[in-house]
C-alpha cells in the first residue's frame, strides 16, 4: 500500500510498508492480539510456509502510545482454485474471530463499517474498543481484504492518540490498500 493511501498519513508522515516488511511465519494480525482470540484449526497457518510479510509503522519521533500501523500480506501462490479457496477460508475465519472479540474481552465494543465485495474479492472495515483496566480505552481500526488468492491487512491503533482519528471513507482506504495487491502478485 503507498504510505499515503494510509489514514493520518499528512500527519504522521508514514514510510512505505514495502520498505518496512519483513517476511513472517504464520503472521497475527493486529486485532487477534487484542482480542486474544485462537485462529480456527482449519486457518492455523504454523505449517504452512507460503509468502507471508508484515510491516509496522510509527510516525518519526512518536511514542508508543500513539498511532501505530500495521500492514500484513498473506498470499497463497498458484494458479488452481486451491490457493483462492485457502485465502477465502482464512479471511471468512479472520471475519468471525473479529466479530467474536466481544465475546472474548469483556467491555469490547466490534463496530463493523464496510462489508461487502463480489466473488473472489471481499472487504471489511471495523473500529474495535476495549477498555483498560485503569480508565480510558484502546480504539484499533481495522480493513481486512480478501483479493483474488491474498489476504491483507491494513491496522491502526493507539491508547492515547496525540491526534483524533481522522481517515477518508472506508472505501477510499480499502481501495487504496486493495489496489496494489493484484498486480504485485501477478496472479488475481
Amino acid at each position: 500500500m503507498a504510505a499515503d493511501g494510509i489514514p493520518m498519513a499528512s500527519l504522521y508522515h508514514w514510510g512505505a510498508p514495502a520498505a518496512a516488511a519483513q517476511a513472517v511465519h504464520n503472521p497475527r494480525f493486529e486485532f487477534e492480539q487484542l482480542c486474544m482470540s485462537t485462529r480456527d484449526p482449519s486457518n492455523d497457518l504454523g505449517d504452512w510456509k507460503g509468502p507471508a510479510a508484515q510491516a509496522h509503522l510509527a510516525g518519526p519521533d512518536q511514542n508508543y502510545a500513539d498511532w501505530q500501523v500495521q500492514q500484513t500480506v498473506i498470499h497463497f501462490p498458484g494458479s488452481s482454485s486451491v490457493g483462492a479457496q485457502l485465502a477465502a477460508g482464512l479471511y471468512q475465519g479472520l471475519a468471525d474471530e473479529l466479530n467474536a472479540c466481544v465475546q472474548s474481552i469483556p467491555g469490547a465494543k466490534v463496530r463493523v463499517t464496510a462489508n461487502g465485495g463480489d466473488g473472489g474479492n471481499e472487504h471489511l472495515a471495523a473500529t474495535v474498543t476495549v477498555p483498560e483496566s485503569g480508565g480510558g480505552s484502546y480504539t484499533l481500526h481495522q480493513y481486512l481484504s480478501l483479493t483474488g488468492r491474498a489476504v491483507v491487512e491494513l491496522a491502526l491503533w493507539s491508547d492515547q492518540p496525540t491526534h483524533a482519528w481522522s481517515a477518508p471513507s472506508d472505501a477510499v482506504v480499502l481501495k487504496a490498500l486493495e489496489s496494489p495487491v493484484c498486480p504485485a502478485l501477478g496472479d488475481c
